[in-house]
């Protein structure tokens, strides 16, 4: 859901939400959807307006002009975090998605889907509390070394995780969170809650404390206890029990797992403490391995990467395509909540899709060489990666990369859902990305033209449910909206993979692929950056008013 926020002024913090055709109009005149009263304003100066699911601001012609992110404009796409200037008071474009059921409750009303954002610097710390019943759960910590041994996939890991403590504890509720590895900040990862007792609220304090002190907290009756009655969220929702253990890797907290019971006869113990806090141990180094997993991905995908671009640079509108478009498929394959496998597939399938392309490739398969060169270059490049190792799950997209969703493309003439994933997925990454980098572009490496990028998002648009798979298209837009489509080099090894081991705060308990393939979808493409866009037209306003803005008399 689209929204306006007032960052200064004296309606800061007021929130205009951007519904449908409606437009804001934002101005001195009462009539305006935001009146701003400034002399440095126009009646009518800007207005901030939806296309599907994009969102865009318009000047107005006033005189001191509209800014986003300190650069004037006159129409302009909007990223979440954008900052929007209109005289001195500066606006913020934010961004979620739509409220689910069951979406986790913080006391200070924010939920589960927008996440849990706490620096670990800035994070203050709680004692423990009391203990009691002994208890044997041997078996339960059996059950749950088999898991984070067994499993490569961070949500299964999750999600099995979480059933095995509401198995051997009485939670109600239980919530893993793990800090950002970008971002450094601690996000709701999964949860487990019983269907009759939903928004059940975080107690920051709980969390913030044992993620710093790194020590678990045990409290029979959170609403007895003196260390919480300050906590309004403990009191209002009746919170009984509270079981809260940190995640702890070889060199600092990552995350914690946290547990809430709500009954009057039946609270956790000590027991109960010390399971949970070797389930955390566990997950701990689980996920110290699948660290190392996916930076041996990150170096498999930067050399083919980097080979990949030894091949493209005998044609230059060519350069850094294939980086792009594995970039862009990549990101759609983690909106969707696909598993980390499936993602790395749409990662190799963005990279390798053209490899038929390369003389030296499309020599090798005389089958291909009998076919039209559309079709040519598909056959080429899969026989030429069939045999090779690790590639297996790639090459159903690269073979159908060129298929369209209505049935009208090549080489198999697959419709809709017969089209595999990969393919539906490549397929869109292409294709935006020739839309915004044509062919005529002597420096495709260049960033994209803002004018370009809205033209693609109209013919994609257009194309939904066409030539495209349609919930591949809405991934792209919000992605792009959530400021997901960054122009990624390779060689970054950072941010060449994305996050894909990190579920959907939508969907904290899917594991199934197949039904977040089919029903859910977001992206993650390259962006356009508007710095250098206007940088000179921004020095020149500035430089005009002498860094203040004059008054409008219009």
């Amino acid at each position: 859901m689209a929204q306006i926020r007032v960052k200064t002024g004296k309606q800061k913090g007021k929130v205009l939400l951007v519904r449908g055709a409606n437009k804001i109009m934002i101005g001195r005149d009462p009539n305006c959807g935001l009146q701003i009263v400034d002399a440095g304003v126009s009646r009518e100066h800007a207005e901030i307006f939806r296309v599907g699911e994009m969102v865009f601001i318009r000047d107005l012609g006033s005189r001191n002009h509209t800014f986003v992110n300190d650069e004037e404009i006159h129409e302009e796409l909007l990223r979440v975090g954008d900052v929007i200037r209109v005289g001195a008071t500066q606006l913020v474009f934010e961004s979620t998605r739509e409220p689910h059921e069951g979406d986790v409750q913080f006391e200070d009303g924010q939920s589960f889907k927008t996440s849990l954002e706490l620096k670990v610097s800035d994070l203050y710390v709680l004692e423990g509390g009391p203990g009691g019943r002994e208890g044997e759960l041997f078996k339960a910590v059996c059950q749950a070394t088999q898991i984070v041994q067994s499993e490569r996939d961070e949500k299964k890991v999750f999600d099995r995780l979480l059933d095995l403590i509401k198995e051997y504890i009485p939670a109600d509720h239980v919530y893993l969170f793990l800090r950002d590895e970008n971002t450094g900040l601690i996000t709701p990862r999964a949860m487990r809650t019983k269907a009759e007792q939903k928004n059940i609220p975080i107690s920051r304090g709980i969390l913030r404390r044992v993620i710093t002190e790194s020590r678990a907290i045990l409290t029979a009756d959170a609403m007895q206890d003196s260390r919480f009655k300050a906590d309004d969220s403990i009191m209002m929702h009746q919170i009984r029990s509270v079981l809260c253990v940190p995640i702890q890797s070889s060199a600092a907290p990552i995350g914690a797992i946290y547990c809430v019971n709500c009954s009057l006869t039946e609270t956790f113990e000590q027991s109960d403490l010390q399971l949970i806090s070797a389930m955390g141990s566990h997950l701990a180094l689980s996920l110290e391995n699948l660290s190392l997993i996916r930076n041996r991905r990150r170096m498999f995908l930067r050399t083919i990467g980097r080979l990949v671009s030894l091949l493209e640079g005998s044609s230059p509108t060519q350069k850094g395509h294939a980086e792009r478009v594995s970039t862009c498929a990549g990101a759609i394959a983690t909106e969707m909540g696909l598993p980390d496998r499936d993602v790395l597939a749409a990662n190799m399938a963005g990279l390798l899709h053209d490899i038929g392309k390369v003389p030296a490739v499309s020599g090798m398969s005389a089958s291909a060489s009998e076919r039209s060169d559309g079709v040519a270059h598909v056959l080429a490049g899969v026989e030429f990666l069939k045999d090779l190792p690790g590639l297996a799950d790639a090459l159903p997209g690269i073979r159908a990369h060129h298929e369209k969703f209505d049935g009208s493309g090549f080489p198999d003439a697959l419709k809709e859902s017969a089209i595999p994933l990969g393919g539906r997925i490549v397929a869109l990454a292409n294709d935006f990305d020739k839309m915004i980098y044509p062919s005529g572009k002597s420096e495709a490496a260049a960033e994209a033209d803002p004018a370009l990028v809205r033209k693609a998002f109209a013919e994609i648009d257009a194309q939904a449910g066409k030539l495209y798979d349609p919930l591949a298209v809405k991934a792209l837009f919000v992605a792009y909206r959530h400021g997901a489509l960054k122009s990624v080099s390779i060689q970054d090894s950072q941010k060449m993979m994305p996050a894909v081991l990190a579920p959907d705060p939508e969907k904290p308990n899917s594991g199934d692929s197949a039904k977040l393939a089919a029903a859910n979808t977001t992206t993650t493409v390259p962006a356009v950056s508007k710095e250098s866009v206007r940088q000179k037209a921004n020095e020149s306003a500035r430089a005009a008013s002498g860094g203040r803005t004059p008054p409008a008399n219009d």
